[in-house]
């Protein structure tokens, strides 16, 4: 019976982890989704931020108020 009960729980604890996972996912990607909206309103704008990565073409950034996140290629400073 142990066995049962353990194959059951082990098969509700998978179900209720990918779901969780799922609106994890969704959740992430809905916040930036309205970041990206919020920050449409400061287009041009200047702001403090920390370069956190830099390719050939470019850095990253992270505002540092809203923690948005971007790419700013060398060709627009």
């Amino acid at each position: 019976m142990f066995r049962k009960v353990s194959a059951i729980t082990e098969k509700h604890t998978k179900h209720i982890f990918l779901h969780e996972r799922k609106a994890m996912d969704a959740e992430r990607e809905s916040v930036k989704y309205k970041l990206a909206e919020y920050m449409d309103f400061f287009v041009g704008k200047e702001f403090d931020d920390t370069i956190y990565g830099m390719i050939e073409k470019g850095v990253f950034i992270a505002i540092t108020d809203t923690k948005a996140e971007g790419f700013i290629a060398f060709s627009d400073m």
